[in-house]
Formats: structure tokens, C-alpha cells, sequence
């Protein structure tokens, strides 16, 4: 009696693993294909447009800076 109920739980166990790993691996590769591409359209994916608009408010904001900064009394003393 007791070595047909050892049986039993590992072939219980073995159907566990062979229907559970695939299932496992196909969700890893879905996610990989998913984060392959950064800039695409996946819900995961980084705003592109928005990333865009901040470097362009950005960059304006540093002209505008610079601007500003040859106006100071002290720039202009010291490029005198």
C-alpha cells in the first residue's frame, strides 16, 4: 500500500510540472517581446511624444537661461 500512494504524488507532480512550465515560459516570452521594444505601442511602452516635449521645453528653458544670464551686471563686467 504505501508505494502505490508514493506513485500516485509523483505522477500527480509530474502532470503539476508539465502543464505549470510551459505556462510559466510562454508568460517570460510574452513579457520579454513585450519590454524588447521601449518606444513601440505596448501599454508598457515609454511616451515617446512626451519624452520628445520635455527635451524641447528643456532645451528652450536653457537658451532662455543663457539669455537671461549675459544680461547680469556681473557677465558683463567680466567678458569687459
Amino acid at each position: 500500500m504505501g508505494s502505490t500512494s508514493g506513485k500516485a504524488v509523483q505522477v500527480a507532480f509530474a502532470v503539476l510540472m508539465a502543464t505549470s512550465v510551459p505556462i510559466m515560459f510562454q508568460g517570460l516570452l510574452e513579457f520579454v517581446v513585450m519590454i524588447n521594444n521601449p518606444f513601440g505601442s505596448d501599454w508598457i511602452d515609454l511616451p515617446i511624444s512626451a519624452i520628445y516635449q520635455s527635451m524641447r521645453d528643456e532645451m528652450f528653458q536653457y537658451m532662455a537661461n543663457g539669455e537671461a544670464a549675459g544680461k547680469l551686471p556681473s557677465v558683463k563686467q567680466s567678458a569687459q
